[in-house]
């Protein structure tokens, strides 16, 4: 058996080599079909940049995860993130409407909680005072995880303008989450 921090590293450099070998095959095609970012106001870089980087992170995790993680259960994740995928080429592409991608959210996050029977049901002590758990509603379970998850979905999107902002700051979030689980495992 291999030891958690070896595996966590294993993890991690099988994830980032994945995304350093697609994303520049990815970037190629995205120039040569015009799937590119051209400079602006908010933008920092000069030259027109392919917008890709959503596509080849999502396959390096995704092969990551097929190596490493037990995919029992996960279909439905896998089919709400390529509802996702599908929807943000889309948009990249062509824009679509700010209710189209919300609609689409809030699909991919349904499908997530029904197929994979993932849910919210506690905020753990958020605010200091004890566990603020979700009375037990099937329909208000479901109303808040999707509200969550979707509220996510967007604060990521949102900040997705900026030049590799939204990649750095899902990065450390990943991390702390890594390290919180870690921490957690070892003290049962």
């Amino acid at each position: 058996m291999i030891p958690f921090e070896i595996r966590l590293l294993l993890v991690f450099l099988t994830a980032f080599f994945s995304a350093l070998f697609v994303l520049p095959k990815i970037s190629n095609i995205a120039q040569r079909i015009g799937l590119v970012d051209h400079p602006g106001e908010r933008k920092i870089h000069l030259m027109p940049k392919p917008l890709v980087g959503g596509i080849g992170m999502t396959i390096a995790a995704t092969f990551t995860a097929l190596i490493f993680v037990q995919i029992a259960g996960l279909r439905g994740f896998f089919i709400g993130l390529s509802i996702l995928l599908l929807v943000g080429f889309l948009d990249d592409f062509k824009e679509i409407g700010h209710k189209q991608k919300f609609l689409a959210q809030i699909a991919a996050t349904t499908v997530m909680v029904y197929f994979s029977k993932t849910s919210l049901l506690s905020f753990g002590d958020l605010f200091g005072l004890g566990s603020l758990d979700i009375p037990q509603s099937d329909l208000l379970i479901w109303c808040v995880t999707v509200f969550c998850v979707v509220g996510v979905i967007n604060a990521i999107n949102m900040i997705d303008d900026l030049d590799g902002l939204a990649g750095g700051i899902s990065f450390v979030a990943f991390m702390m989450f890594c390290v919180h689980s870690s921490l957690a495992g070892k003290r049962s």
